[in-house]
């Protein structure tokens, strides 16, 4: 009898041995990858990377970013996008890149799905508008970020008046046409301004759309770049089981909760843990996720500082994806949680928690100055009892707290934070 197995086995070996190709099974490394496509973006939301006033703005080169989504998709399995930018649906092309993404799917024989996460939704063409309707079959999940309960405080936030209503009329139209397995997506930035309406901004979501909303990501602002020494986007530690009770409640309900950024386990009531993802951060991770730009340049993380040893495009085989997932420093540092301080690697709950999110330290990126040695530190929102530390008080701590609430915010931090009179919400 012909042994077929035993063939497919000496095939495999021969493709390896000769061309430096695996099976799909065997590759390594993430499964999703945060594609930022331009840096163009009408928006000017204060906190953001890519509204910084006065950055040069372009869009990608479209053979580039075809380059990119091949060598993803043939040497690497990677099976979902999430196109980003800038803002996505200000790329003349975005919708051959869709269409392209799936091509490849079926060519290479992997499951591709396409994410979008867009200020508006309004795609194009050849340069030109298309109706949201015409290329909803191109679109596993619509994302969009929503900064407020209101539409004037929304539009307030990003500096685009009458952007609530057009992106919320849009989505409700992919609402319409939209099949079994498609899905629409609502990203809220965990800050200050957003925890005081929370339970009103997802609320009035859900209604805006209808009830057709499945999904709510949760994020959370990294201590870099624009937001950098920036306490009005910090959230403090008291603040982060009001948080998870919001989301345990809409979870409850039918609505689900994903964490792009997750929070260290010791910060949550024991009731909420599960609704984390089991290990944390996986960004870098094998099966997780990672950021590439437009040039190919490959970040872990679309916060980090660093970028990783090797441009995309560079990765012909899948041998090659291999390897370099297997072997660069900061991946390798990552993987070993090397970032991470003794008290978090004592920790009993490690495995579950995974030392909570990367970007969110106190010195910023852990991997900034040297990936193979990284800076060792705890997640701010660990507990000081945890730590063992004695933190400075913060600006917010210095103003806000002491006196019962009667001092007008000018006690100077000297009641151990029992006052409730902040206009952070506390």
């Amino acid at each position: 009898m012909f042994k077929w197995w035993n063939f497919r086995k000496n095939h495999e070996e021969f493709l390896e041995e000769n061309y430096g190709e695996t099976k799909i099974t065997d590759r390594y490394g993430p499964k999703g990858m945060a594609l930022h496509i331009t840096d163009v973006c009408e928006g000017h939301c204060p906190m953001c990377y890519e509204t910084e006033e006065g950055k040069p703005r372009k869009h990608g080169d479209l053979e580039t970013l075809k380059l990119i989504i091949t060598n993803a998709i043939k040497n690497g399995g990677l099976e979902e996008f999430t196109f980003v930018g800038g803002d996505p649906c200000t790329h003349p092309h975005l919708v051959e890149l869709l269409k392209y993404v799936k091509e490849e799917g079926k060519k290479y024989h992997v499951n591709t799905k396409n994410i979008v996460l867009s200020n508006t939704h309004d795609y194009r063409e050849n340069g030109k508008v298309v109706p949201i309707e015409k290329v909803a079959h191109l679109i596993d999940e619509v994302d969009v970020t929503v900064h407020a309960a209101t539409a004037e405080e929304h539009d307030a936030f990003n500096g685009c008046k009458g952007s609530y209503e057009h992106v919320m009329g849009n989505l409700n139209k992919f609402a319409e046409v939209k099949k079994e397995g498609q899905t629409i997506c609502a990203v809220v930035n965990i800050m200050p301004s957003t925890i005081k309406q929370l339970k009103e901004m997802t609320q009035a979501t859900i209604s805006k759309l209808d009830g057709k909303l499945d999904s709510f990501m949760i994020q959370r602002i990294a201590l870099v770049g624009r937001a950098e020494g920036k306490e009005e986007y910090r959230i403090r530690p008291e603040q982060v089981n009001k948080v998870m009770d919001v989301f345990y409640q809409l979870k409850k309900n039918g609505t689900d909760v994903v964490f792009c950024d997750v929070f260290p386990w010791c910060a949550l009531d024991p009731q909420y843990r599960s609704m984390l993802p089991k290990g944390g951060c996986n960004w870098g991770a094998d099966g997780g996720m990672c950021a590439v730009f437009m040039d190919g340049t490959i970040s872990r993380c679309a916060m980090s500082e660093n970028s990783l040893s090797t441009n995309i495009t560079a990765l012909k085989t899948p041998k090659q994806w291999n390897h370099f997932w297997k072997k660069d420093a900061e991946i390798r540092a990552f993987v070993e949680r090397k970032h991470l301080s003794k008290g978090c690697k004592k920790c009993k709950d490690l495995e579950n928690c995974g030392g909570s999110c990367v970007m969110s330290r106190t010195a910023g990126d852990p991997y900034k100055g040297n990936p193979k040695h990284p800076t060792k530190d705890y997640d701010y929102l660990v507990p000081s009892d945890k730590t063992g530390k004695n933190p400075q008080p913060s600006k917010w701590d210095q103003l806000l707290h002491s006196c019962g609430g009667n001092c007008g915010g000018k006690c100077g931090g000297n009641c151990g934070g029992k006052c409730r009179h902040g206009s952070d919400g506390r």
